[in-house]
């Protein structure tokens, strides 16, 4: 099913009139994803496509941009200046008054569209509503294909993993020449061609202090890898197709031959919380009641708060994820942005619960999706222990 038909599919199965969707210089990328507009395409002037629940959809252009939708079914209209464009908005006012769009004022990662013409659509008769519970419909809940693009994609992030490990391991027990941050990142940039995965930012490898920094990247070399210290390994990526999923991990590694128990004390309580959400989560949706992303954050905090770790706590348990690692799904998320929608089938997220010191932080991440009434876990074996050389 491509996305279109999703979106035809999801405000059907709502009480909306219609989806209206508006871009203007590629500014709502949710947008250009759901309706398959090229980025390239040329977008100087707004566009309109109005996907309506019991009519056929619109197409609003400008008169030297008109064939951007042609792509699309539905009735084009053209418009040459200010006034016509509203003229046409006022038309269709009538067929589609209550109309999804993609803001919301509870989660960011969907709110795209230029609060002008949500103002002007309001003055001109419509009553626009949130997409937040049909962006995720659409974007976020994994079919067939989609889960199995995201499976190889966490399947590959494990071996590397691994494979990076050993090398840090054998240089570090063999050769003279100091290890650095930036060298890591090099080996698993050259790791994620081997497996033909791509990614959307610098990576995180970070050692000593730089582990209490959640969203800490190596700049240039970055620090040394010294005896002793631990290091963080955060790999995210997908594979370099045009559907391709992101998968998204991490581990925790000590320089070291064995762990100080007080380091160790710190990755038992993340371990636990970890497997324990996971654990909650499959209760939930076995028994026909998905829970909310924030009652399994929720959950989680809960078990590191009895452990005495509370104060250390930076950040929710996960964030969606689909074709951006940060998706627009559902996130497991009670206080920064919380998410009371339910993981229903096909949600696909995080659980990395973190703790983070003064002198050093750590987290665990896995992917879990939804299939068939089950929770699953990507990819491979969770970490069960700090890695060490």
């Amino acid at each position: 099913m491509t996305l279109y038909h999703k979106a035809r599919k999801a405000i059907r199965d709502e009480d909306l009139s219609g989806w209206l969707f508006y871009n203007f210089a590629h500014r709502d990328i949710l947008a250009d994803r759901i309706l398959a507009v090229p980025h390239e395409a040329t977008n100087t002037r707004p566009w309109i496509y109005f996907l309506l629940r019991k009519q056929p959809p619109v197409k609003i252009v400008h008169r030297i941009e008109q064939s951007i939708l042609d792509h699309l079914p539905g009735k084009r209209e053209v418009y040459a200046d200010r006034e016509g464009f509203k003229a046409l908005l006022k038309k269709y006012a009538a067929k589609g008054p209550r109309v999804a769009l993609n803001y919301s004022d509870k989660f960011p990662q969907v709110s795209h569209i230029d609060h002008g013409i949500v103002l002007l659509l309001s003055d001109l008769g419509y009553l626009p509503c949130p997409a937040h519970d049909l962006v995720p419909r659409v974007l976020s809940n994994l079919g067939g294909a989609e889960i199995t693009h995201h499976e190889k994609a966490a399947q590959a992030l494990y071996k590397i993993v691994y494979e990076i490990w050993d090398r840090i391991r054998a240089h570090t027990t063999a050769a003279s020449t100091p290890l650095y941050e930036g060298d890591v990142h090099d080996w698993v940039m050259e790791l994620f061609e081997k497996y033909n995965l791509v990614t959307d930012s610098t990576l995180i490898i970070g050692t000593g202090k730089h582990t209490a920094l959640p969203h800490y990247t190596p700049s240039g070399k970055g620090a040394e890898l010294v005896p002793g210290n631990l290091v963080q390994i955060d790999i995210w990526g997908r594979l370099d197709i045009a559907d391709g999923i992101y998968a998204d991990i991490s581990w925790v590694g000590i320089l070291a031959d064995e762990v100080p128990p007080r380091i160790g004390q710190a990755f038992a309580v993340l371990r636990k919380a970890r497997d324990a959400a996971v654990q909650y989560i499959q209760q939930n949706v076995k028994s026909g009641n998905p829970p909310s992303g924030a009652s399994v954050d929720i959950y989680t905090e809960q078990i590191l708060r009895q452990s005495g770790f509370g104060e250390y706590i930076k950040h929710r348990t996960g964030h969606s994820i689909d074709a951006d690692v940060h998706g627009s799904g559902i996130n497991i998320d009670s206080g920064e942005f919380p998410d009371t929608r339910p993981l229903g089938e096909g949600s696909c997220f995080s659980i990395e619960p973190g703790l983070y010191f003064r002198d050093f932080g750590m987290r665990t991440e896995i992917d879990v999706y939804i299939h068939n009434n089950k929770a699953v876990i990507s990819g491979d074996t969770p970490q069960e222990s700090i890695l060490t050389l």
